[in-house]
């Protein structure tokens, strides 16, 4: 009796343990399936952020004069138009290394007033999302994943400009760009010139706020080609 009870019990056992994994793996399935239809939500969040994010380093083209300063009220009024962009597709951070919201405002405003020391401007952005790689869910609410974007840029000298996230130089390659500042003697750069990137922001931290994907954090990095 003792017997049939002790393989009684572990049949249970079996059994229960079976039932289990099939529960988890249904889970598993589901949330997998669930998570497919974020994935697109986010993908398309990106590429309408990157779309209207394209104005964010372009002042007025009446402001724009060759070797000229613009107004400093004309950046103040840039810098209040681009708050309800950044606020509809960037938040608060998820750890310590800062939100992406004050990230990216900080990023701008700095650009744009180092770019009028230099006589510079953005005179047209162009951002495709060519890629979102690695995407995965952390918790309900948030994911993770590589964002790689395409950016043409046309300019009126060598300024930098906020690729959607943070601030880069125009000129960058390989590590290096150059000022536009003059030196003694020298005459700021106010020629024309045509710049074109892809830079794979990593490790991109995505955070779901009232039912909608948002930017969080962005500091994991990157690298361009």
């Amino acid at each position: 009796m003792r017997v049939r009870k002790f393989f009684r019990q572990i049949n249970r056992g079996i059994v229960l343990a079976i039932i289990v994994a099939i529960a988890l793996t249904g889970y598993l399935i589901v949330d997998g399936v669930a998570f497919a239809s974020e994935k697109t939500a986010i993908r398309d969040m990106l590429a309408a952020y990157a779309q209207e994010a394209e104005t964010m380093s372009v002042l007025p083209e009446d402001v724009r004069q060759p070797g000229k300063k613009a107004p400093m009220s004309t950046i103040e009024k840039k810098m209040e138009q681009t708050k309800p962009i950044m606020e509809k597709y960037l938040t608060d951070s998820v750890s310590w290394n800062g939100s992406a919201y004050l990230n990216a405002q900080t990023s701008l405003e700095y650009a744009l007033k180092e770019n009028n020391d230099l006589c510079a401007y953005v005179t047209e952005c162009k951002f495709d999302v060519t890629n979102v790689s690695k995407l995965r869910k952390i918790t309900t609410d948030l994911a993770i994943g590589d964002v790689t974007v395409r950016a043409n840029i046309q300019t009126i000298g060598r300024p930098t400009y906020l690729l959607m996230f943070m601030q880069i130089p125009a000129d960058m390659n390989n590590g290096i760009f150059f000022n536009n500042k003059p030196g003694i003697g020298s005459e700021v750069d106010t020629t024309p010139h045509t710049y074109s990137k892809e830079i794979t922001f990593l490790e991109v931290y995505f955070k779901k706020t009232n039912g909608t994907w948002k930017v969080a954090e962005t500091n994991g990095g990157y690298w361009y080609r």
